[in-house]
C-alpha cells in the first residue's frame, strides 16, 4: 500500500482530476484519478458539467487522504482519494455514473486485479441503472 497523505480539496478540473492542498495551505498538488476518464467540458461531452459539479460540491473545502499510486515521467500523479463518505473516490465516481474506466485500465497493474474487478462491477452496474454518463 502506497503512503497515505492528508490534504485539502481546492479544486475540481474534471471528474478524474482534483487540485489538492497540503494542510497548511503551503503546498499544491494535481492529482489524477487512476483509471478514470472523465467527459470534457473543452470537448462539449455528454455530462461533463454535471460529473465535475458532483465532485465539487461533494469536495470542495473537504479535508480528504489520498495516495499516488504512480507518477508519470512528466510527473504527473495517479491515485486515488478516500473520506469518511467512501473509501475510494474512483468506485464512488464509478457507482454515479460521472465517468468511465479508461480503455486501456486493466493493463496497469495485474496485482491490483481484485481492486480493478471491484471497480469493473461498479461501472457495470451503473451501465444497467443507466446512471449520469450512460
Amino acid at each position: 500500500m502506497p503512503q497515505v497523505y492528508f490534504a485539502k480539496v481546492k479544486s475540481i478540473i474534471s471528474a478524474d482530476t482534483v487540485v489538492l492542498t497540503s494542510p497548511n495551505g503551503s503546498e499544491e498538488r494535481i492529482l489524477s484519478l487512476q483509471y478514470l476518464q472523465a467527459p470534457r467540458l473543452q470537448s462539449n461531452e455528454k455530462y461533463a458539467f454535471e460529473s465535475r459539479e458532483l465532485l465539487r460540491t461533494l469536495l470542495v473545502g473537504k479535508k480528504v487522504k489520498f495516495w499516488v499510486n504512480y507518477k508519470t515521467n512528466n510527473g504527473r500523479d495517479f491515485g486515488d482519494i478516500s473520506t469518511p463518505l467512501f473509501p475510494s473516490l474512483i468506485e464512488y465516481i464509478l457507482t454515479n455514473g460521472a465517468a468511465k474506466l479508461k480503455d486501456n485500465a486493466g493493463s496497469f497493474d495485474s496485482d491490483e486485479d481484485d481492486d480493478f474487478h471491484k471497480l469493473k462491477l461498479a461501472q457495470e452496474k451503473a451501465q444497467t441503472d443507466k446512471v449520469g454518463i450512460w
